[in-house]
């Protein structure tokens, strides 16, 4: 079972302190929590509006589930936050996954991260390219994480700093300009199915006091303990990553290396766009055609509205059939639905015909706007015959080409010389492949 759950909606401060008291082992020693911002217990019959759900996540038997749905990589989110300064807790527990992550972030990055693993958890922080900071990871902490068994997970942040524990002895401590930020979102992430949370509570906090003197022990401990054991290619990426971070916010010389490629960079994409194409870019191109269809396209926007009438009349199929469906709570209905639609494609001759009505009406319309159809590898293929075309016909493009590897050469020589470890295991991973 669970730690014991404490009370939903907004509590007085004394109230929180009882919760504090009551459901944390760990005092504070980064952030002095305020106000509580959410709180939930998942407890039966209550309203979770605060929740976005989508299938792959529901909340019932008093906790939020990572269910049996296939699919990877998915979130739950909470509507609308807004937090900045911060402590956080929550239960967890592993039930078949293989990571499990809390994600904060706001205005398009993501702040920080919680990545917990089987035999780990550790503190990672995103890139921003327009201050630019780049991702890296903060600090890690082995331990074994027992399939079936509930952990507590504390998160205190204030200002550049923050703190993960799951207790006096496990934690991970950090600092870094990107986590000084209003945070616009909250997420739960896993790999893959199941997981389970329960008692999430997240604290507006200050500064603590006396912080300063327990923050050099924790770096102190935390710079004599040694990382979990990994495969070369996954401890070179790690260290790549810590190390372009360090030596960027540190060494003038390399943001100055760092920079020119960049330069370059940009101007090849601003003189040759269709050869540096992102599949992000194609995408939000191809979201934007559709938008302009739909305002100015009648044609255009009846055949869609006609698939979307086509989804609801399996919905309402569904519905009807299975008695009590419509009624559930949204914390329940769209995993539910999704099940009861999974049976009845195999089973329900009524429903596969309704399915296949959507389906052709779905061909239709990308038979009859075919600039829509734009994949991610399309975008990838686009880019490629741009870059063949521009090889044989533009002399200006191969030298800027040349120049953009020169200056990418000359920044991954720079990490290969303030970090010899890189060199010993780019060298160790070939002779591994030699001998396979």
């Amino acid at each position: 079972m669970s730690p014991v759950r404490f009370p939903l909606g907004v509590i007085s401060l004394v109230a929180m302190q009882s919760a504090w008291a009551l459901d944390l082992n760990l005092p504070p020693l980064l952030a002095d929590p305020t106000a509580v911002y959410k709180a939930e217990a998942f407890a039966e019959g209550e309203d979770r509006d605060t929740w976005h759900f989508l299938e792959w996540w529901e909340a019932r038997d008093g906790i939020l589930v990572r269910n049996d749905l296939p699919g990877e990589n998915k979130r739950i989110f909470i509507k609308k936050p807004e937090y900045k300064d911060v402590v956080i807790r929550f239960d967890f527990q592993f039930r078949g996954a293989e990571e499990i992550r809390l994600v904060s972030g706001g205005g398009g990055h993501y702040n920080f991260g919680v990545h917990i693993r089987r035999n780990r958890f550790r503190l990672k922080t995103a890139d921003d390219k327009s201050v630019p900071y780049f991702p890296t990871i903060l600090g890690e902490c082995p331990f074994r994480f027992e399939k079936g068994k509930w952990y507590t997970m504390q998160v205190e942040v204030v200002g550049d700093e923050i703190l993960a524990r799951l207790d006096a002895k496990h934690f991970v401590v950090g600092k870094h300009p990107m986590l000084n930020r209003k945070r616009e979102y909250f997420a739960f992430q896993v790999d893959q199915s199941g997981a389970a949370f329960d008692n999430v509570g997240i604290w507006h906090a200050k500064a603590k006091k006396g912080w300063e003197s327990a923050r050099r022990p924790l770096f102190k401990r935390q710079s004599a303990r040694p990382w979990s054991k990994r495969a070369p290619e996954e401890e070179l990426k790690d260290l790549k990553m810590v190390t372009i971070d360090r030596v960027y916010q540190t060494d003038a010389k390399y943001r100055a290396v760092v920079a020119r490629h960049e330069e370059l960079q940009a101007l090849a994409k601003t003189k040759y766009p269709a050869a540096y194409r992102t599949s992000k870019e194609g995408q939000k191109a191809v979201a934007k055609l559709r938008t302009k269809l739909r305002k100015e396209n009648s044609a255009y926007k009846e055949s869609v509205n006609a698939i979307n009438k086509s989804k609801r009349r399996e919905v309402e199929y569904l519905e009807d059939k299975v008695k009590g469906l419509k009624e559930l709570p949204a914390s329940q209905y769209r995993a539910a639905l999704e099940r009861v639609r999974l049976t009845a494609i195999k089973k329900d001759t009524v429903f596969r015909e309704l399915v296949a009505q959507r389906e052709k009406l779905e061909k239709d319309l990308q038979k009859a706007y075919p600039q829509l159809n734009v994949s991610n590898e399309d975008v990838v293929e686009g880019r490629r015959k741009a870059h063949v075309r521009l090889r044989e016909t533009d002399p200006a493009f191969v030298k800027l080409q040349n120049e953009i590897g020169q200056a990418w050469r000359a920044r991954s020589d720079y990490l290969l010389e303030v970090e010899p470890r890189l060199v010993q295991l780019e060298k160790l991973i070939k002779e591994r492949k030699k001998k396979r």
